[in-house]
Order: C-alpha cells, then sequence, then structure tokens
C-alpha cells in the first residue's frame, strides 16, 4: 500500500528532524519490495533522493540527505503494486515541482495515447505509460502551463509558489482530476479516488478525495520540544516556529487531526493551513 507524506516549515534547521520523527511513529510498509522516495527543498531548490528496499523509516539523518530543508514530500509504495523502477517512484520533479500522487488505478496503458494527445509538445515525454502518478503529474503541468506558469524550461529555477494564487493551483488541481476521471471513464477503468500533492516550496497543497488524510501543525517551541527536535544549545526564535504536516494511505495517531473527504488543503510557508472544498 502506498502513503505520502508533507512537510513545510519555518525552521530549516528543524525540517528533517521533524520529517525523521514523524516516518518513524508512522511507522513502514516493510516490505523488501518497497520504493522509496523524498523530494526536499535545499536553499529553495528542489532535490530528489531515492531508493529501492525496505524502507523501515525512511530515516533522513545519517542516512544520506542533506539535513537543512523547509520543505519535503516523501513517498513509500509496496514494490509488488506499484513502479518496479526507483526514479517512477514519486516524488516527481519538473523543475522546482514536486508532486506525488497518492491512490491506485487498476491500469494506466488505456489512458496514456488520449493522454499523450492532449498534451503540449513539451510535456509529451513525461507521459512514460507506467504510473498513475506520471500521467496525473503531466496532466496538471498542462493544466499550469495553461495558466500562465513559465514551466516549459522545467530545469530552470523559479519561484512557482509566488506565480499562482491559491484559486489558481486549486483550480488546476479540480481539472486536472475532472480529466483523470474523463481519461478513465472513457477507457472503461476504475475510478480515481485517491489524492494529488504539490509541493513548490513555498506552498503545498493536496486535492483530497477519499482514505485517512492526517494533519499536525506545531506552532512553538512546546510543539516542537514534544517532538525531541528542539535544540540543545537554547536555540531563539523558537516560539515563532511553523510547521504543518501532512500524512496518508495509513493509521493515524490520535495526535493527527483526520480531514474529511473531498477538500483541498493548503499550506504557505509561515501560515496556518487553509481549506475549501474540492
Amino acid at each position: 500500500m502506498a502513503r505520502t507524506y508533507g512537510l513545510i516549515g519555518t525552521r530549516p534547521d528543524l525540517g528533517a528532524k521533524l520529517a525523521d520523527a514523524h516516518l518513524a511513529s508512522l511507522g513502514s510498509n516493510a516490505h523488501a519490495a518497497s520504493t522509496w522516495g523524498i523530494g526536499y527543498f535545499d536553499h529553495d531548490e528542489a532535490l530528489l533522493w531515492r531508493r529501492k528496499g525496505n524502507a523501515v523509516g525512511m530515516r533522513l539523518i545519517g542516512d544520506g540527505a542533506p539535513m537543512r530543508t523547509h520543505g519535503l514530500l516523501a513517498h513509500e509504495c509496496d514494490g509488488r503494486l506499484g513502479p518496479t523502477r526507483p526514479e517512477a517512484t514519486p516524488p516527481l520533479r519538473y523543475g522546482n515541482l514536486l508532486f506525488s500522487c497518492q491512490g491506485v488505478s487498476e491500469t494506466v496503458d488505456p489512458l496514456v495515447h488520449e493522454a499523450r494527445r492532449q498534451l503540449p509538445e513539451f510535456l509529451r515525454s513525461v507521459v512514460r505509460g507506467e504510473t498513475l502518478s506520471e500521467l496525473a503529474f503531466a496532466l496538471l503541468l498542462s493544466e499550469l502551463a495553461a495558466t500562465g506558469l513559465p514551466i516549459n524550461g522545467g530545469s530552470e529555477r523559479s519561484s512557482h509558489g509566488s506565480v499562482l494564487s491559491d484559486d489558481g493551483l486549486a483550480n488546476a488541481m479540480r481539472a486536472t482530476l475532472r480529466r483523470l476521471d474523463n481519461l478513465i471513464h472513457d477507457a472503461k477503468t476504475s475510478a480515481f479516488t485517491g489524492d494529488l500533492w504539490l509541493h513548490t516550496g513555498e506552498r503545498l497543497m493536496i486535492a483530497h478525495r477519499q482514505g485517512p488524510l492526517g494533519m499536525l501543525v506545531l506552532s512553538g517551541r512546546d510543539a516542537l520540544s514534544r517532538w525531541d527536535v528542539t535544540p540543545k544549545d537554547g536555540a531563539t526564535g523558537l516560539d515563532q516556529a511553523l510547521f504543518v504536516a501532512f500524512a496518508a494511505g495509513q493509521e493515524l495517531a490520535p495526535s493527527w487531526e483526520r480531514l474529511p473527504h473531498d477538500l483541498i488543503v493548503s499550506a504557505v510557508r509561515g501560515h496556518q493551513p487553509e481549506t475549501q472544498a474540492l
């Protein structure tokens, strides 16, 4: 079973520590066939770290990833059900956008030809046809391009999060889900009832349909201390620190707020999360 975790906050020195604490508490699929990946922001550049094999907690500290990040997106899937190539495991990256798709469809092969036909030329190479995530990301990118977001140069380092408003990104998410629904309906395959996750570095947005989705808001020194991530040297500014985390695809502890179905939730760095109807 796939699971997804996202984090955005104000303190890059605490981001990886907090993610480690959350992921350890959430557990792991613990299958040797698992594939998993983490996309994170280091000085506003989106970087990827992927691995194939037993994820066991998906630890960051002391296992190869840079330790300063204010935002990340992690995804783990059982390799018996998901992609066999680590590079096909979400999160997927285009420029400085990170994307994950939480949910499954019985097959994507019948969808690929029509999806490619609908895409602008510069995005057709994104649809490789192996996973629903690759297809959904390409459709979302085409919706963002239609709004005027300059994504043609996928390698350019630009502040995507500052270009579109919450409403603009939310409308692109809704349009992507409608296009997925139409493709799936025409191909007569099972409906998609999962989530779309988009992380820009400055904004983390989730379009949520069904299934368990939890949110955790940690504000100030006391809230962070409960996760044992605060510096031992009495660092200043912790009272103003704010992190928002999301987790999907698994059972959640009581400390996580369970979000209702059919909503869009958005967390902008340094602000409380907001929701709107899907």
